[in-house]
């Protein structure tokens, strides 16, 4: 009894199945996500030129055995702009084409002169007539066709420094643009140049991104705003716990206007995100105002609090001074072989 309950029921889904491939498209309805609210990079009709070019003519009135959705799906998503399609026919015969755009979170400038967005993968997305987007803006991107594995970790340390400034609204308003420069063979760093300030920030090879910033706040907090945002021509950041200031010539009455605006923006990323507050006070002086003195000086993050920062004077960083070769050693070993000699006198 149960089997031939089982076999009419097999006989009546397949029977439908059957019926329902049989059918012809009784038209379409298309639905586009957009990265943002109100700006959309494709549009229906161009989505559904899409479609009519996968199912080679008109969609309505297909049959539907004709349609092999997950073909037009792929070919959908090589569109520049579609990140993800999603294809289905309801019980009406009615196609349902899903569309979500990709996000971009760059603007690059290769070093031969040519600009696209790149999104979350390192998808290059050609730019757009219909919307001009506010995105981090990288110049010097390599343009090769082919990467080797150095290209391939900048484009990664791309990826996450524009997270990361999308993602923080005071260095959202504060980067300008983020020029990539080649070191050598398979070398790359990255410079920053600011919206406020007539400096430029090294970053080094672009690697633990949010730590570099962290110290590059701290040193606009707790030292240009004092100092004016002149004083220095170049900020590095690029040396776990450390900020190294290099001096310009410094004016200070362009440096007022200068100070004013940052600390409009400093003001602005604190009431924005409380876990950019800064410790008020130092746990060392900070250099004075009127600067005559040396041409770099060096401060230090303060390895118990990690929201200070210690004055160190024109020091050389400890990260250069490990470079060099280490000779505090041999004169430990003199003093063994003196005292081994003077045990040997006294025998």
């Amino acid at each position: 009894m149960w089997l031939g309950v089982a076999i009419g029921m097999g006989t009546i889904i397949t029977a439908a199945m059957r019926a329902q491939e049989a059918g012809v498209c009784n038209g379409y309805t298309i639905q586009i996500e957009g990265f943002k609210e109100g700006m959309l990079f494709t549009s229906k009709d161009q989505i559904a030129s899409l479609l009519k070019a996968a199912t080679k003519g008109e969609i309505k009135g297909q049959r539907k055995s004709e349609f092999n959705l997950p073909v037009i799906e792929d070919l959908l998503e090589q569109s520049a702009w579609v990140y993800n399609a999603d294809l289905y026919f309801d019980n009406n015969n009615v196609l349902h084409a899903n569309v979500t755009e990709r996000k971009p979170l760059a603007r690059v400038f290769t070093n031969l002169g040519a600009s696209f967005y790149i999104d979350e993968a390192a998808r290059q997305i050609p730019l757009s007539d219909k919307v001009s987007l506010d995105l981090p803006v990288f110049t010097g991107y390599p343009s090769k066709k082919i990467m080797n594995g150095a290209d391939s970790v900048l484009v990664q340390n791309v990826i996450a420094t524009a997270s990361f400034i999308n993602e923080d609204p005071f260095w959202n308003a504060q980067v300008a643009q983020i020029d990539i420069n080649n070191c050598g063979a398979d070398c790359w760093t990255m410079s920053m140049i600011p919206v406020v300030g007539n400096h430029k920030v090294d970053l080094g090879d672009g690697t633990d991104i949010a730590s570099k910033f962290h110290r590059l706040y701290l040193f606009y907090d707790q030292v240009l705003k004092r100092t004016g945002f002149d004083k220095y021509q170049k900020i590095d950041v690029q040396y776990n716990g450390q900020v190294i200031g290099v001096k310009g010539h410094y004016s200070k009455v362009d440096s007022l206007q200068l100070r004013k605006n940052i600390e409009s923006l400093l003001q602005q990323s604190r009431e924005s995100n409380e876990m950019l507050e800064i410790a008020p006070s130092l746990n060392a002086a900070l250099p004075p105002m009127d600067s005559a003195a040396q041409t770099m000086e060096v401060y230090n993050v303060n390895d118990e609090t990690e929201d200070s920062l210690l004055y160190l004077g024109n020091e050389k960083p400890e990260v250069l001074k490990k470079e060099e070769p280490v000779v505090a050693a041999a004169p430990k070993k003199q003093k063994r072989k003196l005292k081994l000699k003077r045990k040997q006198s006294q025998l």
